[in-house]
């Protein structure tokens, strides 16, 4: 058997190379997590701008959807207006009609 020594540098040296194996493990799971967080990220970020996206068309159709809304009650009221002429032409005709056989 060697000396105490011996022994105590043996010992170091086993440390020595645990403790490199082990950050060696240590770098390689960071690598790792870091690459798996960068994916991620890269991701994240084109959800958000596919939401930004979308939530402009969102305004956009809004503002669309208002606008025809508008337009549709134009036309309802342009249809009323005409019906309301068309009533008066006829009322028109029968009180001329009535004026004509008194």
């Amino acid at each position: 058997m060697g000396s105490p020594q011996d022994v105590l540098q043996a010992l170091r040296r086993l440390e020595e190379r645990l403790v490199e194996k082990v950050d060696s493990r240590f770098d390689g799971f960071r690598l790792e997590i870091n690459a798996r967080f960068d994916s991620i990220e890269v991701r994240f970020e084109r959800l958000e701008t596919e939401y930004q996206m979308l939530s402009a068309a969102v305004k956009r159709l809004e503002g669309l959807v208002g606008r025809i809304g508008q337009g549709l009650d134009k036309i309802a009221l342009k249809s009323e207006v005409l019906d309301l002429k068309a009533r008066v032409e006829m009322l028109e005709k029968k009180l001329a009609d009535l004026d004509a056989h008194s």
